[in-house]
């Protein structure tokens, strides 16, 4: 399969595979900010699957380095990290396997599938595939890929089919994957509205993202520093970590559970 640069350049599917924070809408996020020690939920989508018959099923298999984190599906989720709601929207019965056994270090998986011949065909448009949480280790350091496994004959990688008239001329859909960076920065939850740096909760744009900017340049040599806005320690306020990390937690709870 083409990488996903390569896919572009060549025209190559419309239909996309991507990581997102929102568990309601296809909005692509190709960096994912954590904070260290905390949990952060993830969710697959696809846009765009518009073959003739539809999606029957699909496999997620999604690698990442676990010196860094911990992937896992929800507690007591008997789905794994999988989704069946777009999947059956057509009326199909769906169901999905979480991974057996032991899961490789690095890896996690999950399987959706339909089980009933057509009428109905399978589900078409955009849904969601799956939902995961990333548990960020209690540290920080250099962005992490998080990356979707392609399929390739005899290795379990991710797909998606279509709804065979045949049950034995079953196809798999074309796909792009976007894969993302996991980013590692400290909360960015840095100004109570008093600006002090206390944090209120959650990441917003009067208290958190001006009280950035308005730092910007500054370093410990400041006689008003707070290193609550330095959010990746690093001495100094910044463009790429600090401001641009700040925004990329717009609307983040710090204190997630």
């Amino acid at each position: 399969m083409l990488g996903n640069d390569k896919q572009a350049e060549a025209g190559g599917p419309a239909t996309e595979v991507f990581f997102s924070y929102s568990s309601i809408a296809p909005v692509k996020q190709q960096a994912i900010v954590v904070n260290p020690g905390t949990i952060r939920d993830v969710y697959v989508w696809t846009t765009d699957v518009s073959n003739s018959t539809g999606a029957s099923g699909f496999t997620l298999a999604i690698e990442y380095e676990d010196d860094y984190m911990t992937l896992f599906a929800q507690s007591g989720d008997v789905n794994g990290i999988g989704e069946t709601a777009w999947l059956g929207s057509t009326g199909r019965s769906a169901s999905c396997v979480p991974e057996q056994g032991t899961p490789e270090p690095g890896r996690i998986v999950g399987l959706c599938t339909t089980l009933n011949d057509p009428p109905p065909f399978g589900a078409t448009g955009d849904g969601k595939l799956g939902h995961f949480r990333i548990n960020a280790q209690n540290f920080l350091h250099p962005p992490s890929p998080i990356t979707f496994i392609p399929f390739e004959q005899g290795i379990l990688g991710t797909k998606i089919v279509d709804t065979p008239v045949d049950p034995e001329d079953i196809q798999e859909i074309p796909i792009t994957l976007v894969n993302a960076s996991v980013v590692f920065l400290g909360c960015a939850d840095n100004s109570s509205p008093g600006q002090k740096g206390t944090g209120d909760g959650i990441v917003d744009l009067p208290n958190d993202i001006l009280g950035v900017v308005l730092r910007f340049g500054w370093t410990t040599a400041n006689p008003a520093w707070h290193g609550a806005f330095d959010i990746n320690h690093d001495g100094v306020v910044d463009l790429p970590n600090d401001i641009l990390g700040t925004i990329l937690q717009f609307q983040n709870q710090c204190l997630q559970t």
